[in-house]
């Protein structure tokens, strides 16, 4: 993406399926040039595989892949965040995110491979569902910690703004069901419902392109 600042990689992995909107409207306002990994495939899954001595589930595991391809591509840095809590009333329960993906930043520093460009990897702890402005300061301490300082007036607008972004991701997503189920209605077809975790259902290399082959070979719509 266009800009004038540091390059900064994004693992198109994980939370990335949900958050994309969220970081890219962020990294626009912010002027940082955004690098995202290519879609998963072999050589990425194999690079995570390389890269894991535990034995997370296999998302995680190439999650590792993107990291690195991301690394040896020479960027600035890796954006790897801490996501903690989605949105919601700071008074209520939060609602979490997978212990895997809290933790996937510090796993991934000390991992082969990664751990000698660990201090590339910024990795902001994030509440979402502590604000605007919990979520800009806890992005100015990591971004400041290797270098990088914007005014907090600035960053807080960027966190509005994908905030707004995320909105209205959500919302086109939300409209496209119902033209679907309009569609079905429509003609009468059978139609397939995938439940699952966005980065498992939308990751045609983590899922190995489930719907394409239920579409293929099966007449699933």
């Amino acid at each position: 993406e266009a800009g004038s600042g540091p390059v900064i990689g994004l693992p198109y992995c994980l939370s990335t399926y949900d958050w994309a909107p969220f970081w890219l409207a962020v990294f626009k306002q912010l002027d940082v040039r955004v690098l995202l990994s290519e879609p998963t495939n072999n050589q990425i899954a194999k690079r995570g595989l390389e890269a894991t001595v535990a034995e997370p589930c296999f998302p995680v595991q190439v999650a590792h892949g993107h990291i690195r391809s991301l690394l040896e591509k020479g960027v600035d840095f890796v954006f790897v965040p801490n996501n903690i809590a989605a949105p919601g009333d700071p008074n209520e329960k939060p609602s979490f995110f997978c212990p895997w993906n809290q933790t996937l930043p510090f796993v991934a520093r000390a991992a082969p491979f990664i751990f000698e460009h660990r201090h590339k990897v910024v990795a902001p702890t994030l509440w979402f569902n502590g604000g605007v402005d919990v979520v800009a300061a806890s992005l100015a301490a990591s971004f400041g910690a290797v270098g990088l300082r914007w005014r907090a007036r600035r960053m807080q607008q960027a966190v509005r703004l994908g905030f707004e972004a995320m909105g209205q991701f959500q919302s086109s997503i939300a409209e496209a069901g119902r033209r679907a189920l309009a569609t079905l209605d429509q003609t009468g077809e059978p139609g397939v419902v995938l439940l699952g975790r966005s980065y498992n259902v939308y990751d045609r290399g983590v899922s190995l392109d489930l719907a394409t082959k239920l579409r293929k070979y099966y007449g699933a719509n």
